[in-house]
């Protein structure tokens, strides 16, 4: 699973299988629930660390060109599961569609980014969402309206379902202020974040209501900079965990419990993980 996530950690999975229609993924999704076979689907790869032991049963992954459509409908923007944001903004820089502009730089997939409603600290996905389709635990398609989905910081209520695609809204404008935006989001990500070092992004939650960066936290403890093996706190954002080349799982959940157990004594704070944990641990 390292060729297969941003953080390149993983060991191998039981198998790894390309989805290209809704009927392939819900019969294969029917028979693992059948015979209670573990499934894991993954998009992008990114807000996960796969333990070094790898992943027991299907790892699914949507590629067919159903899950990387685009499509402007009249309350915005039509969009499979799959499509990669990096794409979703550039097309709108040169399409001029605004509204989307704070994805620069998130890396993932449009269905990684609904399930755990990513964003900045001012705003996320769900403030643009307008309905989602999902194939529920039974295998049904169903459409849910932005109301009935129980959106929430850095989480959806949708991690029993797969996300297959989603409307979000999104104006029409300029692709010149469109560009100028997405630049002004960029600039300020590369200026605090480390975009180019193997990472699954942000490692935990902020605090308490999502109001307290977990970054300043774990940096007024002094832990930026704090390596276990080539697993290391990023000098430029406290709240990342680089691959500084061979890091393994085992590396990044020590350096995790060293990074909570700080800020614990420290400020009294319980760190949330906000990057997933899945796999089995190496025999």
């Amino acid at each position: 699973m390292s060729a297969h996530t941003s953080f390149q950690i993983g060991g191998p999975a039981d198998a790894w299988v390309r989805i290209q229609d809704v009927d392939e993924l819900a019969e294969l999704v029917f028979l693992c629930n059948e015979s209670k076979t573990p499934y894991l689907v993954v998009g992008g790869g990114n807000n996960l660390l796969v333990r070094d032991g790898g992943i027991e049963g299907l790892v699914l992954h949507l590629e067919g060109s159903l899950f990387g459509g685009m499509e402007r409908v009249p309350e915005g923007l039509r969009l499979g599961a799959g499509v990669r944001l990096e794409r979703l903004v550039g097309e709108c820089m040169r399409m001029g569609w605004t509204g989307l502009e704070f994805l620069v730089a998130i890396p993932g997939t449009v269905g990684g980014a609904v399930r755990m409603n990513a964003g900045t600290r001012d705003i996320s996905v769900s403030e643009r969402v307008l309905e989602v389709t999902v194939l529920d635990p039974n295998g049904a398609v169903r459409v849910l309206k932005r109301d009935a989905i129980p959106f929430g910081y850095r989480r959806s209520g949708l991690e029993d379902a797969v996300v297959l695609e989603a409307v979000f809204s999104a104006a029409a404008s300029s692709p010149a202020s469109v560009r100028a935006a997405v630049i002004g989001y960029w600039e300020k990500k590369h200026r605090t974040q480390d975009l180019v070092t193997p990472s699954a992004g942000s490692i935990f939650k902020n605090g308490p209501g999502g109001l307290v960066p977990s970054a300043r936290l774990i940096e007024q403890s002094g832990l930026k900079g704090l390596a276990i093996g080539q697993a290391r706190v990023s000098p430029i954002h406290a709240n990342f965990i680089v691959n500084e080349g061979g890091a393994r799982a085992q590396d990044v959940e020590e350096l995790i419990a060293a990074i909570r157990d700080k800020v614990r004594r420290d400020h009294d704070v319980e760190l949330e993980l906000e990057v997933m944990v899945v796999g089995r641990f190496a025999a």
